[in-house]
């Protein structure tokens, strides 16, 4: 894709991101807190197999891990496409949507999920809070993963991660044999901190990671509330960071797309991680951050690699067939 174009699509985006933040949080004031609770992400939440209800053959429910102030965020949904009679034989991997891309996770998911069932490989799909289904319906500061207040943001991330682990967990203890992550941007960002977080992680694939969530705080302009939540109060992001964790998979497990001329994550935040988690495997490809949504040679070649990783950790036999 044209470097121009890449560029524009993702000045775009940023710019109506600005805006609708704007619009949600207009006349509202940084919530007053004390300090931040949250200092440890992966603490205080006790990660146990949940309860899982099927409304159709693939669309599922369960309580949150995590109770938080809305009570419709606080029931996880997603959908688990099967391959065939004998699931819970096969591996299996988990798609992450990015921050308002809903449009992704109704469309997009889909599509993504047949291609890699017809690879063998089972997929999960989950709403990550305040998205979709777990959207609040009122006129509260609170209507976004993102908002003016920070305990509420470093919540929604800590939810996040406990939600994800417990899907781990539920598919793990329904027999499938290898169990992976897929996330795009923000749910790229929370698949790696998962994939620092729990050993049952066996493959993670980041597109577009937002590597550096501090550096991205600072500059976006579409986070211009969470600044404004961090006025006057000294607050260090950087165990947010990618950089700052050291994931449980070997090298060859992980896959980061990077795209050369992105504005959200920029390809140095991008390289700092690719080396700073001993070099996995890379793909370096010729597009923004928004772009590379929409492009099919992509999505192909990391269901592809998907695949192979899944493969690779259920049968060795099958990795050497994969390497030829």
């Amino acid at each position: 894709m044209l470097a121009v174009l890449a560029k524009l699509l993702d000045h775009s985006a940023i710019h109506f991101a600005r805006f609708e933040m704007w619009r949600l949080t207009k006349g509202s004031l940084p919530v007053p807190v004390g300090p931040i609770k949250k200092e440890d992400l992966f603490a205080e939440v006790a990660i146990k197999t949940p309860e899982v209800s099927f409304t159709t053959k693939t669309a599922f429910h369960f309580p949150s891990l995590m109770t938080t102030s809305c009570e419709e965020n606080d029931t996880v949904h997603g959908r688990l496409y099967r391959c065939g009679e004998d699931w819970r034989q096969r591996p299996v991997v988990i798609l992450m949507h990015g921050w308002n891309y809903e449009l992704g996770y109704h469309f997009q998911f889909p599509y993504l999920a047949r291609s890699l069932c017809k690879l063998g490989v089972n997929t999960a799909m989950l709403e990550l809070p305040y998205h979709c289904h777990r959207r609040p319906l009122g006129h509260g500061v609170v209507r976004d993963f993102i908002s003016n207040d920070l305990e509420c943001v470093l919540e929604a991330i800590q939810q996040s991660i406990a939600d994800i682990r417990a899907v781990v967990r539920w598919l793990s203890d329904e027999g499938c044999p290898n169990v992976g992550l897929w996330g795009i941007s923000l749910g790229a960002w929370l698949s790696g901190l998962v994939a620092c977080a729990d050993d049952k992680i066996n493959f993670v694939a980041m597109l577009t990671p937002v590597a550096k969530i501090d550096r991205a705080i600072e500059e976006l302009a579409f986070c211009e509330p969470i600044r404004q939540g961090m006025q006057n109060r000294k607050i260090s992001l950087a165990r947010l960071n990618l950089v700052d964790h050291h994931p449980r998979s070997r090298p060859e497990r992980i896959l980061i797309v990077e795209s050369i001329h992105d504005r959200f994550a920029p390809v140095e935040t991008v390289e700092e991680l690719w080396n700073a988690w001993g070099r996995p495997e890379i793909m370096r490809v010729n597009h923004g951050h928004i772009s590379v949504l929409i492009s099919l040679p992509v999505m192909k070649r990391i269901v592809n690699w998907i695949a192979a990783k899944a493969a690779c950790a259920r049968d060795q036999h099958a990795c050497a067939r994969f390497a030829f």
